[in-house]
């Protein structure tokens, strides 16, 4: 092995005398920074706002429509389903639709939640399934009717369902599923607490 070639002096070499230009290193760091700013503006974009909707409204999200037809409260559970002491249950009946020409996977576990009004979130308690699919692909212009119940503390006011459905091209759906207040429910001093 020769002087020159020795292991030692090539990494001196390299750092020592680099024979990269100086204006090409400028142009990196600037391409660097450039890359950094696009990343950090990028992510610090507000995302969209929900698509809103009450009870019996359809919402029609990108390739889905979603429809909440009713809300119901059950305190006692049946069976093996009983809520715990201070909670109730909350069971919505949600239909989607697939108005896409492909397959949707349905998985009501990850798509829906319930929050409050002091922001508790609650997570899927039991999806009595009358067609018995809990989950799986739902096809093109196909249409499912589900039951999706929720283990909510009790009397947790302002309750809004919340369905994301984990794909980046879907927008997310709030659905509130507060009881419609009537024709009077605008004027506040006709409200009923």
């Amino acid at each position: 092995m020769t002087k020159n070639n020795h292991p030692r002096n090539v990494m001196r070499a390299l750092f020592v005398s680099p024979r990269i230009p100086a204006g090409v290193c400028i142009l990196f760091v600037f391409f660097a920074m450039g890359i950094t700013w696009y990343a950090t503006t990028l992510s610090s974009r507000q995302q969209p706002a929900p698509l809103s909707s009450t009870l019996g409204e359809t919402v029609a999200l990108p390739g889905i429509d979603l429809v909440v037809e009713s809300v119901r409260r059950d305190a006692h559970g049946t069976g093996p389903l009983v809520p715990r002491p201070g909670y109730e249950f909350v069971i919505t009946t949600v239909t989607i639709t697939n108005t896409s020409e492909r397959p949707f996977e349905l998985i009501p576990l990850l798509s829906f939640h319930v929050k409050d009004a002091a922001g508790n979130v609650y997570s899927v308690a039991a999806v009595p399934s009358e067609s018995n699919q809990l989950s799986g692909p739902l096809l093109p212009h196909d249409k499912i009717r589900e039951e999706i119940g929720f283990e909510v503390l009790k009397d947790a006011p302002d309750l809004r369902m919340v369905f994301e459905p984990g794909t980046p091209a879907h927008d997310v759906a709030l659905i509130n599923l507060t009881e419609d207040p009537g024709f009077f429910g605008w004027i506040p001093w006709l409200k009923t607490p």
